[in-house]
């Protein structure tokens, strides 16, 4: 008698205890490596729990091709010191040892030429949010009225990154109008000329010239404005645009070398120029990188701050975590809560001195009242509910958090350096080699969303079709030069990683009818629902809805006594699809595609998909009628792009 397979629960149980007997010793007192023998004891149950698949299967790769392994112990951390402080060291841990009450500083980012914009930053301030952001800052009696009520001596207002002249002589008549002494403002003027170069494509003034300008400004501001930080170095202008973590980091490294330089040069102390410098870091869904991230970039920069002599309480880095804007999902925006709080939650235990929640719904147009309350509430929620800020690197000595900080560090070193050598980042703007490497990070990224590498839950991943439509802008163009430009070059064009399936369903969307394709179930649910439900996702995720017409049972009749051959093409004639997907198990595959394809295309069907691999019948089914196969890791944009040409949906 054949033994009865094992559930999978009992497996999974299997490969927990493994686990468990591993940490058990760390749980005792951390006792030494010599105990943990227990690891070969998880390999063996893992390896019977993956049937067959190797362990190096559960090997992920980021972005910056750093490994992550499926498990860590002692050994990954061993090389790292672990009597570090937060405050102190490597500041990796953090830029201070000290918890508070407060946390971190809220931020809530506003536009100065929307409607209402002052009573939401009222609003704002009345619920919970401690600073604000101001984009489009253009003269003094505009701020006036947009931070009317707002007492500017309570509360710190930060200009957006890459804010021009224009907007800091604003700010600065705005506290002489109300009689406030710029000594006790706080805040940050948002200088970043570097940034503004990416996301424009052009400057007035060559960099050298705009750098000379910023640092007298800033000198003279260290001594008068002692509470506000002249740059806010913008690494969101390189990750909006796909930029990889360490890229980012590389990219705000070599911009605060670049300033903090400028600024010792004509005689400011490392100590006070440090002071000048904020950095503005984007942190994405995937909690533990994102705790990562921000660790690795202090960790870089007090490495740069002590060398260039700066004692070590002036090495911490005053980071900005933004929610990434390019995880920002245009449909299904509902989701967007989910990732917005999970790398806020990443931001603060990672240390942020300041969080800006990106709105749910900023991915559709400008962020409704709903947006910049759920945005502010989720911030208040894990600040004074969870009170995450009141513990310090809660991840320190976590050995997988320990590991990747220190090589997602190496990573971003090895292209500060590289940066460098090209003369930093502004040279590398202008020459084309910085959109070069931003452009391969692309491309990577493109190509784990359109396999579902990396899955987007409500767009690439289980999409719904039926959800009310929302009004789509067109994809900005990129900045034309004006007339007085003096430098230019390519511009880093923000892109949201869901971008290419919002365009198939927008152009779906578009057809003079909504594009269908008809499920061709071969067998009964039980061989064809798996896949069938598979290919229904799939379809969904470019707009086209699938037609199930066959309605099989145990024996491989339709309620009407047909055949399901027989039952495919009648129930195909009536769905008046113009595709249809076969669905089945391998084993009638081998039966029953081959002929099935045939009929579909002698029926009038235009396009034929089968779902499932090629294998080694992929020939054979091609001739027969097989289009295009669809399965687990294939290129889901490229399979739609095709199904949408070959009936008739226009790009």
């Amino acid at each position: 008698m054949m033994a009865k397979p094992k559930p999978q629960r009992d497996t999974f149980l299997e490969a927990l205890r493994a686990i468990v007997s591993i940490s058990k010793p760390y749980h005792q007192g951390m006792a030494d490596d010599a105990t943990l023998t227990s690891r070969e004891r998880w390999e063996a149950s893992a390896t019977k729990a993956l049937r067959g698949a190797s362990l190096e299967s559960l090997v992920n790769t980021t972005l910056d091709g750093i490994e992550i392994a499926p498990l860590y112990t002692r050994a990954a951390v061993a090389h790292l010191r672990g009597d570090e402080m937060p405050g102190s060291g490597s500041f990796r841990r953090g830029g201070t040892a000290n918890a508070t009450a407060t946390g971190w500083e809220m931020r809530q980012t506003h536009h100065c030429g929307t409607d209402g914009v002052n009573s939401a930053i009222l609003d704002d301030l009345e619920k919970g949010i401690t600073a604000i952001t101001l984009k489009d800052v253009t003269d003094v009696d505009l701020l006036d009225v947009v931070l009317d009520g707002v007492h500017l001596d309570m509360v710190p207002i930060h200009l957006a990154p890459g804010s021009r002249g224009p907007a800091l002589r604003a700010l600065m008549a705005l506290w002489e109008r109300r009689g406030h002494d710029p000594a006790e403002m706080s805040g940050c003027f948002g200088v970043d000329p570097v940034a503004t170069l990416a996301r424009r494509g052009w400057l007035t003034h060559s960099l050298d010239d705009g750098l000379a300008t910023s640092t007298t400004f800033a000198i003279r501001a260290s001594d008068t404005m002692s509470g506000i930080a002249v740059y806010d170095i913008d690494g969101t202008a390189f990750s909006d645009a796909g930029a990889s973590d360490a890229q980012e980091i590389a990219a705000v490294l070599s911009g605060g070398v670049r300033y903090l330089r400028a600024m010792v040069e004509e005689g400011l102390a490392v100590e006070t120029a440090a002071r000048q410098l904020q950095f503005s870091i984007s942190v994405g869904p995937d909690q533990f990188a994102g705790i990562a991230k921000l660790r690795a970039a202090r960790q870089c920069w007090a490495r740069i701050v002590e060398s260039s002599g700066g004692i070590p309480t002036a090495r911490g880095m005053y980071i900005h975590a933004i929610t990434a804007y390019g995880m920002i999902t245009r449909h299904d925006p509902w989701v967007n809560m989910l990732r917005t709080t999970t790398a806020a939650f990443a931001a603060a235990v990672g240390g942020a001195d300041a969080i800006t929640v990106t709105p749910f719904d900023s991915g559709i147009g400008h962020p409704s009242e709903l947006g910049h309350r759920i945005a502010r509430n989720t911030q208040s929620i894990l600040c004074e509910e969870s009170l995450i800020g009141a513990v310090v690197d809660p991840a320190g000595g976590s050995w997988y958090v320990e590991d990747l900080t220190s090589k997602l560090a190496d990573k971003a070193w090895t292209h500060f350096q590289a940066v460098e050598a090209r003369g930093g980042i502004g040279a590398a703007l202008l020459e084309g080699s910085a959109q070069s490497a931003v452009a391969g990070a692309v491309a990577e990224r493109h190509r784990r969303v359109a396999t579902r590498a990396d899955g987007l839950v409500g767009t690439s991943e289980y999409p719904t079709l039926d959800e009310v439509a929302v009004a789509i802008p067109s994809s900005p163009s990129a900045p034309v030069p004006g007339d007085d430009a003096v430098i230019t070059c390519e511009v880093l064009m923000p892109r949201r990683w869901s971008q290419t399936f919002d365009e198939l369903r927008a152009v779906a969307a578009a057809a003079s009818e909504p594009p269908t394709a008809f499920l061709a179930n071969l067998g009964p649910p039980a061989v064809h629902n798996a896949r069938a439900t598979f290919a229904t996702n799939l379809l969904a995720s470019g707009g086209v809805r699938a037609i199930d017409g066959t309605r099989l049972d145990d024996t491989g009749l339709d309620d009407t006594g047909l055949d399901d051959t027989d039952a495919v093409l009648s129930s195909f004639a009536a769905s008046h699809a113009h595709a249809a997907v076969i669905c089945s198990s391998d084993a009638v595959y081998s039966q029953r595609a081959a002929a099935t394809a045939a009929a579909l295309k002698a029926a009038g069907c235009k396009w034929v998909l089968l779902a499932g691999g090629p294998g080694e019948s992929a020939d054979a089914l091609r001739a027969s009628g097989v289009d295009d196969f669809i399965h687990v890791g294939c290129d889901v944009v490229e399979a739609l792009t095709h199904l949408h040409g070959a009936i008739g949906v226009a790009r």
